[in-house]
């Protein structure tokens, strides 16, 4: 998991005396790639999506200056806002736009963000999978305690290809928590949903 700078913001300033009270209810939402595995000779357009992939570098990609990727892949920066000449197009890494909340989320007919409450019941503490008590373990992780569901969506499932959830204090827009870029899985017309398991996800805070 990766902190957002709202998120860092409110627990500096809470270290600071200015109280920050986490939401009561969290949203999760799914972070999708427009054009999914990166397609060596293709026309890319400005702000389309990919991964590196697959399996992926765990970095997203958005293209910056459109035009026709190259004949191999390019060598993909690994660092916040690096950038690569591919071809004639230009691609920019992402993380340091996902950190601000520019995340590329999903938009297929009857998506919405599944919401959750933020209890002991429903996240694990960081002693381990299901726990419900107060944290005192050393794992600096906690896990989804149930599935996590997202509305079965309406066809077409053009989704893009998802690769990891972005958990929000609102159920529309909203301030961006934090991040995980991870394996979940795509709708396609066999799977028309996306319902990760309890224990499958992780959330960490790692020094």
């Amino acid at each position: 998991m990766s902190l957002s700078n709202y998120t860092v913001n409110k627990i500096i300033d809470a270290m600071r005396g200015i109280p920050f009270s986490y939401p009561s209810e969290v949203y999760f939402g799914l972070i999708v790639v427009s054009k999914g595995i990166w397609t060596p000779d293709y026309q890319y357009n400005l702000n389309d999506y990919v991964i590196s992939g697959s399996p992926s570098n765990g970095r997203l990609y958005m293209c910056t200056t459109p035009g026709i990727s190259g004949l191999s892949a390019p060598v993909w920066p690994t660092t916040g806002g690096g950038v690569v000449i591919d071809g004639t197009s230009e691609w920019t890494e992402q993380t340091s736009a996902l950190v601000l909340g520019n995340v590329p989320e999903a938009y297929y007919p009857g998506y919405q963000r599944a919401s959750v409450a933020a209890d002991l019941s429903h996240f694990s503490g960081t002693q381990g999978f299901g726990s419900t008590v107060a944290s005192s373990g050393t794992s600096m992780q906690t896990f989804n305690n149930g599935t996590l569901v997202f509305p079965i969506p309406l066809p077409p499932y053009d989704s893009g290809l998802i690769i990891g959830l972005a958990k929000f204090d609102s159920a529309v827009a909203g301030n961006l928590l934090d991040f995980s870029l991870s394996s979940i899985p795509t709708l396609t017309t066999s799977n028309p949903y996306v319902a990760p398991a309890a224990w499958s996800l992780n959330f960490g805070v790692y020094p």
